[in-house]
């Protein structure tokens, strides 16, 4: 045991204040001296006098990792057994590169992370040399324990003149044939050199990498990616323009444009098709700059700042919340997005994984490219990153933030319920966006969501789908956060931003309890 506090009438909390809750009081004749052990702390009272000891384990409960002091240094994990009161430090975590990595559950009480994501040099390709990134990750039980992972390889795709990117999506793990699996997605070449989707799976003891994506002669890269069932994925793809020295067997004018990647058996074997409906104003302009006078080097932008969140419906359905963004022009030129916050049209559909289809159910933004002026940052549309996530009691709530760059992050976004596709308003969220974490149904009812206010990080909850929300614990009173505010700045949180749930001796905890047949193969979907 560790970390005593002797003679402590009343300032302990966390664990040992739960501990201590049912202790005799002083005066009691019947007991002097009592005991009580509870989420890993004992406590005891003697003769009035309270002694609280904490064990030096991991306690059942949820989760937080944030940046406490200087920005870039000092993560920690906090952590709390019922996510109520305040959350106690349990102790320094793995500092990333991406700044603060958030933990996402696997499904059997443990949790996975990315550590790193950085440059280590480069590897020839049919393209010429791109940029390989090393990806570290580890498991963790405690939150700040980790159980490192092999590292594995992303590639950076790269047009020949200057634009380049590289990327990695990841999933939460589910239980699929009695073993718990984690996935990632990311940019790779295959033994041509051709660029290549690939997907690495990771069960806590071994690794399994797939190619989910191959156009030969094309420079694709994933865009989206999430699981949809314990068997079935689905993710986005986009590809670049060429525009370097002829490279033999390159065509532009074979350009894929937009794309999706499935996997209905468990990422043995994928097919790929596109979503004429969903993106058929960007394809077409993609199709408009194939010949030799094309805006390449707009394309090619406007693809790196495309995006979309996937969230399942059913095993092999699911929500698509798409950010596209197109290389149309505008007066007084061809119109560059410049940062990810694009003056995109944001667009829904669903998803069938069985058919390979991607239907359009609605625009909830059509940008006006023909009215754009000279400040183009100014007029652009900047959608919430958090996007859509899963409802308590299955399908999906899709948040959607209507405004300019420059009031993005002080908005209230809206919120949308769907189970099938077609949109249901809920209302508009009380919370602004930019202090609003990552959403999260911890129950058929309930929502979870951290919240910064510009102090305190705390965590809140939600019984009417994010239309209210009532604060529930404190994270962190010493977290460090940058608000949201200059061009290309974060538009949420990301100090104690997400919560998960950890279980130290290795006992399930469903990775996705407002949707429980979503990460366990033994629950029956809708």
């Amino acid at each position: 045991m560790t970390d005593e506090f002797p003679k402590n009438r009343g300032g302990w909390s966390g664990p040992g204040r739960t501990a201590a809750y049912t202790l005799a009081s002083e005066g009691d004749n019947s007991t002097t001296w009592s005991r009580k052990r509870r989420f890993g702390a004992e406590a005891r009272n003697k003769g009035g006098h309270l002694t609280v000891k904490v064990a030096d384990q991991a306690l059942d409960g949820f989760y937080s990792l944030g940046i406490e002091g200087d920005e870039g240094e000092g993560a920690v994990v906090r952590g709390s057994a019922t996510a109520r009161g305040s959350f106690f430090l349990r102790g320094p975590a793995p500092t990333s590169e991406l700044g603060i990595p958030q933990l996402l559950t696997r499904g059997n009480g443990s949790a996975w992370t990315l550590s790193a994501f950085a440059y280590v040099g480069d590897i020839p390709s049919k393209f010429g040399p791109n940029r390989v990134y090393r990806i570290d990750s580890y498991i963790t039980r405690d939150g700040k324990t980790p159980i490192i992972r092999p590292p594995l390889g992303a590639v950076g795709a790269n047009d020949g003149a200057g634009t380049r990117t590289s990327s990695i999506f990841t999933t939460i793990g589910a239980r699929r044939e009695g073993r718990y699996e984690h996935a990632m997605a990311y940019p790779a070449l295959n033994a041509d050199g051709d660029n290549i989707i690939a997907v690495a799976f990771d069960d806590g003891e071994t690794q399994r990498v797939v190619i989910a994506a191959e156009i030969p002669g094309q420079i694709i890269f994933p865009l989206a990616f999430n699981r949809v069932g314990p068997s079935t994925f689905l993710g986005m793809g986009g590809a670049y323009f060429w525009r370097g020295a002829a490279v033999p067997g390159y065509d532009r004018t074979q350009h894929p444009g937009l794309f999706f990647f499935a996997s209905t058996d468990g990422g043995v074997t994928w097919t790929t098709f596109p979503a004429p409906a969903l993106t058929a104003h960007e394809q077409a302009e993609y199709a408009a700059n194939t010949g030799p006078l094309g805006a390449w080097a707009t394309c090619n932008t406007a693809a790196m700042n495309t995006g979309a969140t996937i969230v399942p419906l059913s095993r092999t359905k699911a929500l698509v919340y798409a950010i596209l963004s197109s290389p149309d022009e505008a007066p007084p030129g061809p119109w560059s997005p410049g940062t990810r916050y694009s003056n995109a049209r944001v667009r829904f559909g669903v998803a069938d994984l069985e058919a390979g289809t991607v239907s359009l159910l609605g625009t909830l933004f059509d940008p006006p490219f023909a009215a754009l002026g000279t400040d183009y940052l100014a007029l652009a549309f900047p959608r919430w990153e958090r996007g859509a996530c899963i409802a308590p009691g299955g399908g999906a709530l899709l948040f959607f933030n209507d405004a300019n760059y420059s009031a993005n992050w002080t908005s209230n976004p809206t919120i949308y319920y769907t189970a099938t596709g077609s949109l249901d308003l809920v209302g508009s969220m009380p919370l602004q966006a930019g202090r609003a974490g990552v959403p999260l149904a911890v129950s058929p009812r309930k929502l979870f969501m951290p919240v910064y206010d510009g102090e305190t990080h705390a965590l809140f909850e939600s019984a009417d789908r994010g239309l209210t929300w009532a604060k529930r614990a404190t994270i962190s009173t010493l977290a460090t956060e940058t608000l949201p505010g200059a061009n290309g700045a974060n538009t949420g949180p990301r100090s104690f931003g997400a919560i998960a749930y950890l279980r130290n001796d290795g006992r399930a905890q469903n990775a996705t309890p407002g949707a429980p047949w979503l990460s366990d193969d033994r629950i029956t979907p809708p």
